[in-house]
């Protein structure tokens, strides 16, 4: 059975949510969290980020960024985007993974513009992930890993329906993190 986290760790990170954190205390509070088997994130869960201060943290919510759908081990959609009230699938080939690691980037409205009338045409049906079972931060837990991206996202669990994703982009120092809610 999975041990999840106590009430004091429950307010902390419902404090982290609403106000923010830094790197190291989002880590330091990933690093106690218990690690997930691959079958029980199996479903559709909505995302929202951790703020950090990463360059993601305020493009999400512009984009229209649902969250991520995993029908099995196989096959993951890690990028859900609402889309004339329905959802989609992204493929990440079309994310310019340069701007991940900037701390400054072009407006976010100009952004989030282009990218709600590109969304439709970088819409895919297939899959363009899979879920492992792999070793991070010293303990053994589920990660999604890309397809064609160099990016894997480790997955702890918070609560039976909450989990908390660490993604790394190979050559990006500044890792994300988000909070995953299952639907």
């Amino acid at each position: 059975m999975t041990q999840f986290i106590d009430h004091e760790s429950v307010d902390h990170l419902d404090h982290m949510i609403k106000t923010g954190t830094t790197v190291a205390q989002a880590l330091t509070f990933f690093d106690q969290l218990a690690p997930v088997d691959l079958h029980r994130v199996i479903g559709q869960w909505r995302c929202i980020p951790l703020s950090t201060g990463h360059p993601i943290d305020e493009l999400a919510e512009p984009f229209g960024w649902y969250g991520k759908l995993f029908f099995d081990p196989e096959h993951v959609y890690p990028l859900l985007f609402r889309y004339q009230e329905q959802l989609i699938s992204i493929d990440p080939r079309w994310i310019p993974l340069s701007w991940i690691g900037r701390r400054k980037l072009p407006a976010k409205q100009v952004l989030a513009a282009m990218a709600k009338r590109a969304q439709f045409m970088v819409a895919s049906a297939e899959s363009h992930a899979r879920l492992r079972m792999l070793h991070h931060r010293g303990k053994l837990s589920t990660s999604i890993v890309y397809d064609h991206r160099p990016i894997i996202v480790t997955l702890r669990q918070v609560t039976e329906t909450t989990l908390m994703g660490l993604m790394e982009v190979k050559d990006v120092d500044i890792p994300f993190f988000c909070m995953m809610y299952r639907d």
